[in-house]
């Protein structure tokens, strides 16, 4: 028994001792009724830890119910990028320094608040497509605005990101990406870049049959949304020639020459500042969902 346990079992005896009712009957307690009143403290402590259980859960599922209630209602807000936030990142791109920062702060954070209600809405709607998607705040796949500079180079990214997949926004899965930037606003998806490993296996998977990821490019409202952004190969994203250990013959070789498997859409400045500009970006890459399953598929 716990220390608590018998502390209430002789309190129980100490009211079965002191009760006139029970002394017309005995000047002693029996041992019997000594063993009846731990037992009795002991259901008492059983079910007050019970219900102390049963508190905690229910005050669990409160927190998640709020959490859940929280990006609901942010998600129901209008989700808008300002003007302000544009020229904020047009302005860091041309003053790309720490002093300049620090002196600006104050824009940063409104415009990073800005983003991470976009990145919450778009995450979540996006779920409602993908179930792949795991249950969490969507503002948590906004990646950071400071660069790694212990070999050099600038301090700041110039743009706004979020990047995330059925493993969230790391690990080795197909991606969906957004960004706004002072130089470029654009969505994608697909693995870019592959770990080796991972890229022979695709191109692998793809050089055995690579009829389902043709026929996801060739749908038309695919085709409607990215173009033929596939098959761009202007950033060096495709061999010369055919990878080792692939037939340069084989029907699908100009596939399988690819470094990259991704998808893009490019947007202006008054794209990203129109009222429905969070749709449109929902819209996009809902189309792009069928693509990125299959390229997590492929490098199974």
């Amino acid at each position: 028994m716990s220390s608590r346990g018998r502390r209430r079992a002789a309190s129980v005896r100490k009211d079965v001792e002191t009760d006139g009712s029970d002394a017309e009957h005995s000047d002693q307690p029996s041992q019997d009724s000594e063993e009846e009143s731990a037992s009795d403290a002991e259901d008492d402590d059983g079910a007050e830890a019970k219900q102390r259980k049963r508190k905690s859960a229910a005050s669990s599922a409160n927190a998640k119910a709020t959490k859940k209630q929280k990006l609901t209602a942010e998600s129901a807000q209008e989700v808008r990028v300002s003007d302000s936030t544009i020229k904020f990142l047009k302005e860091l791109a041309a003053n790309n320094d720490r002093e300049w920062f620090r002196t600006n702060k104050s824009r940063y954070d409104q415009a990073k608040a800005e983003f991470d209600r976009l990145a919450r809405y778009v995450y979540q709607r996006l779920r409602e497509v993908d179930p792949t998607l795991k249950d969490e705040d969507g503002a948590k796949m906004v990646f950071r605005i400071y660069r790694d500079v212990r070999f050099g180079g600038l301090p700041y990214k110039t743009h706004f990101a979020a990047g995330f997949g059925t493993t969230g926004r790391k690990g080795n899965s197909a991606k969906y990406y957004f960004q706004i930037g002072g130089e470029e606003h654009f969505t994608g998806a697909g693995r870019w870049q592959p770990e080796s490993p991972t890229l022979f296996t695709i191109r692998s998977n793809l050089a055995n049959d690579a009829s389902r990821l043709k026929g996801v490019l060739e749908q038309a409202e695919f085709k409607k949304t990215f173009g033929n952004s596939f098959w761009d190969e202007s950033d060096g994203n495709k061999l010369k020639t055919a990878p080792k250990g692939f037939d340069k013959n084989h029907d699908d070789i100009e596939l399988l020459k690819f470094k990259s498997f991704t998808v893009g859409r490019k947007f202006t400045d008054a794209d990203v500042v129109a009222e429905n500009f969070a749709k449109k970006l929902v819209e996009t890459l809902s189309t792009a969902v069928p693509f990125v399953a299959e390229l997590n598929r492929l490098g199974r």
